[in-house]
């Protein structure tokens, strides 16, 4: 199922569940590939969400209240490369190459950065 751009705006600072239900933490930032598909999440965990751990939203799903859930479990995302708190920046050719490889996804094309939330 594919996400719509209204799913999308409405994530920031929703739940993120992991493929079993799970809390994983919440959506800080949504990144889009260059035809502007999202492509990618970041996911605040940790004390006071300081640490924002990457997931795909490749076969994500939105949940009843505005979960999203992904096909990973809990320990696969939160070891997932990070990305810094506030930045507007696009992902970083080696940051996704990480990504792709952690994930063990086939890797697509660049990501950048979408509307910042509303």
């Amino acid at each position: 199922m594919r996400l719509t751009e209204q799913q999308i705006r409405s994530l920031y600072g929703q739940d993120v569940q992991d493929r079993s239900g799970a809390k994983i933490g919440s959506v800080g930032q949504v990144w889009a590939d260059a035809a502007g598909e999202p492509t990618w999440v970041s996911v605040k965990t940790g004390v006071m969400g300081h640490h924002e751990s990457m997931a795909p939203l490749q076969a994500a799903r939105m949940q009843e209240f505005g979960r999203l859930q992904v096909a990973y479990d809990k320990a696969t995302v939160r070891s997932a490369p990070s990305v810094e708190t506030g930045t507007d920046q696009p992902l970083g050719t080696d940051q996704l190459t990480q990504l792709y490889q952690h994930y063990q996804l086939q890797q697509q094309g660049a990501a950048r950065q979408p509307e910042q939330p509303p």
